[in-house]
């Protein structure tokens, strides 16, 4: 089940098309993806997390042979690693990094169920289990956050100072994506529906209030075209900040996922190139502990596979 923020989100992506007029064009009736080619210099190992409030959490790691950056990725309100196992295999790939992505409390393969506290202490959880990995690494471990996300990864990149946090598609606050959630809509629209916000979601500290405290480097790609969370959100943000190393990426006529597994889009993409070659780890040697990788083989009866079996 959602959770308030995730169900705020999944609104907005239904509602972003409402208006009086909709024009279908070609391009809209075609919507193909090209595969993603899993080729095996990419490992794949399950990780079972223990927490101290009870939750197992499990997901995967994926690594090259010799990683030259470490990164933790925390997927938005829809997702889950196995949704996520063909973008991030291709981000494993494409940049030489070994990836973290263990599914929130209530998602996925992991026990518990999702709340903002959860899913917040739940994030720090999966970043020290990374960062005990390697511990000898000479430049930040990245945190990426995608969509809700990104609300997480300000969250550990606030509370473990000096970590590299890049955010997919942020938004400001839950209150402003609301507003930007009733200002697209028909003015029809406004008669019969109401947006509420749990106040489990305002209580929590908003993004745009986390991030001036962020002292760490940061990234923030937006796509232009993103009708989930707007824009201008992604921009205010970056305003917000008052870390000196902030760089901003504008992907022209991108939506709510601008950042796909597409080889032809690594030339659009060469923000994120620069910024994980300007901070990214070199190498070092890894921290094998049992609490980081209690399944260390590709597949085993205490995590599932892809299937769910």
């Amino acid at each position: 089940m959602l959770n308030g923020l995730g169900k705020l989100v999944l609104l907005g992506a239904m509602l972003a098309p409402v208006s009086c007029t909709h024009q279908i064009r070609e391009q809209d009736a075609f919507r193909g993806r090209k595969t993603i080619v899993l080729t095996e210099a990419i490992e794949r190992h399950n990780v079972e997390l223990l927490t101290p409030d009870g939750p197992i959490l499990r997901g995967w790691y994926l690594t090259p042979k010799a990683p030259r950056r470490h990164l933790v990725y925390l997927y938005g309100s829809g997702g889950s690693v196995v949704q996520e196992y063909g973008k991030l295999h291709w981000l494993a790939q494409t940049y030489d990094m070994d990836i973290l992505v263990v599914d929130y409390p209530g998602y996925g393969f992991s026990e518990g169920s999702a709340t903002v506290d959860g899913l917040a202490r739940a994030s720090l959880r999966i970043y020290d289990s990374m960062a005990a990995r390697w511990p000898h690494a000479e430049r930040p471990i990245f945190v990426y956050g995608h969509s809700m996300g990104t609300a997480f990864a300000l969250h550990v990149g606030v509370n473990r100072p000096g970590t590299a946090v890049i955010l997919e598609a942020p938004l400001t606050s839950v209150q402003d994506l609301a507003a930007a959630i009733k200002q697209r809509l028909p003015w029809y629209a406004h008669l019969f529906l109401t947006i509420k916000i749990d106040p489990e979601l305002t209580r929590w500290r908003q993004p745009v209030d986390m991030i001036p405290q962020l002292d760490g480097p940061l990234l923030i790609i937006h796509g232009t075209d993103d009708h989930t969370i707007p824009f201008a959100q992604g921009k205010r943000l970056f305003e917000a900040a008052t870390t000196k190393q902030k760089h901003f990426c504008a992907l022209a006529g991108e939506g709510h996922s601008p950042v796909e597994p597409n080889r032809d889009r690594q030339a659009d993409l060469g923000c994120l190139a620069a910024f994980l070659d300007a901070y990214g780890s070199s190498l070092a040697r890894p921290i094998r502990a049992s609490t980081l990788l209690t399944t260390p083989g590709n597949s085993s009866s205490a995590t599932p596979n892809a299937s769910g079996q």
